[in-house]
């Protein structure tokens, strides 16, 4: 995807890294305000999305290779994962 033209003028680093400054940034009273969120979706009742029984395949479960939920609530970013599991692989 990195070498396609349409994404010819991104530097990946920056990118990864977050320093490109957002074109639009939206007006937000706290980290939970939903307010530029249609009232349509945030009054839906929150669902679990599990499926009981849904195993993946083998050849399915080597693609989430290095990737690890603790459930603790400290979420990893995509940067912290790339850099933990040596970014050189990740290029190109």
């Amino acid at each position: 995807i990195k070498e396609q033209p349409f994404f010819a003028e991104i530097n990946w680093d920056y990118l990864i890294g977050k320093q490109y400054e957002p074109p639009f940034k939206p007006s937000v009273a706290s980290a939970n305000d939903t307010s530029n969120f249609d009232e349509e979706f945030t009054a839906e009742p929150p669902q679990d999305s599990y499926i009981a029984d849904s195993n993946l395949s083998e050849t399915v479960q080597e693609q989430f290779v290095g990737f690890t939920y603790d459930g603790s609530g400290g979420a990893m970013s995509l940067a912290q994962s790339m850099t933990m599991n040596n970014m050189d692989n990740y290029r190109n």
